[in-house]
């Protein structure tokens, strides 16, 4: 058995050395990978020679630029192993030891859909595993195929892996409700150090103005994708409901980061914020509880994250007030 390791990049040959380098010179037994180029004007083909010596390498060079989502999604579909797993351009394995783990780890379950283990922003910085993130994830490429699940086919270059996520875990999750058995396995432990030098990956450019001015309408776009997803799999009402909530507290506060840091972005962030709030949001039945416990959980994340610009303590809008004015 081996497992596909797909990667998307685009003018990034520092990166790409970085990350193929983390994957050590016995990866060979252990994975495929596939670069897929989402149409850079920059040549690797010194970079892939260099590297399949010791690994297997599918290069796959896309005729136009369409984002990291739809990138993935033509490795998935240009891949055959069981298992697959995604690393971001740049990114890169803690040792080629925490590889073999994943493997090794892999090869005694045969039941889980999803693996998840936790990644880091630096050595002080566990970042966990139930984030909604690529990062530290494998997947079972059965459950994908017999769920018809893929990245956004409409396209989008930020939060495209959330919106995936969020209707693999959802799916599972009714899984869990129905079968009393859980299929997503969760290690804190991280594998994956997300390398936020990288100043050419998308969510960092230009002083993260790129990230900061699409997130909200990113997210909203994604969300309401997995949504979608999970409603045409029967995800019972519960699940979609939190779910919605859980994306409306992480706008809110995505909000508020932008107001604090990049003020020129607040109306396409509030913008983000309204389209998701009139599509999905407004035309559930609520549980003010419920909303409430996803927010302060939202709450202590944000907090805990040093690196997060968004000054929460110093936010004059409150959470329901921000919902009021979405409703105006």
């Amino acid at each position: 058995m081996k497992i596909d390791l797909i990667i998307p990049v685009y003018n990034n040959k520092l990166g790409l050395c970085r990350s193929l380098f983390s994957l050590g010179v016995d990866a060979h037994n252990i994975i495929d990978v596939t670069i897929v180029d989402d149409n850079s004007t920059e040549d690797y083909s010194a970079i892939i020679t260099f590297f399949q010596q010791f690994i297997p390498i599918q290069y796959i060079k896309l005729p136009q630029n369409v984002g990291p989502g739809l990138a993935r999604q033509h490795g998935i579909d240009n891949t055959f192993n069981d298992y697959l797993m995604f690393l971001d351009c740049g990114d890169y394995y803690v040792t080629p030891d925490h590889l073999q783990m994943i493997y090794d780890t892999i090869c005694n379950d045969t039941v889980t859909n999803l693996f998840c283990w936790g990644h880091t922003r630096g050595p002080y910085q566990n970042l966990g595993s139930h984030h909604n993130r690529m990062h530290g994830k494998v997947y079972k490429r059965q459950f994908l195929q017999t769920h018809n699940i893929k990245f956004n086919p409409a396209g989008s270059y930020a939060n495209e892996d959330i919106g995936f996520n969020m209707a693999v875990k959802m799916i599972l999750r009714q899984y869990a409700l129905e079968l009393n058995q859980s299929f997503i396995y969760y290690n804190d432990d991280p594998v994956i150090v997300w390398d936020t030098r990288d100043t050419n990956s998308l969510t960092i450019r230009g002083n993260y103005a790129f990230y900061y001015s699409i997130q909200n309408e990113a997210l909203a776009e994604n969300g309401g994708y997995a949504l979608q997803l999970a409603r045409r799999e029967k995800v019972c009402d519960d699940l979609l409901m939190e779910q919605t909530y859980e994306i409306m507290c992480d706008m809110y506060f995505k909000y508020l980061s932008t107001l604090s840091v990049r003020q020129e972005f607040t109306d396409q962030a509030f913008k983000g914020a309204v389209r998701f709030y009139k599509e999905h949001f407004r035309p559930i039945a609520h549980n003010e509880k419920k909303l409430l416990e996803y927010y302060y959980n939202t709450l202590v994340q944000y907090l805990s994250d040093e690196n997060d610009p968004i000054r929460t303590k110093f936010a004059t809008l409150d959470f329901i007030e921000f919902l009021n004015l979405l409703e105006k």
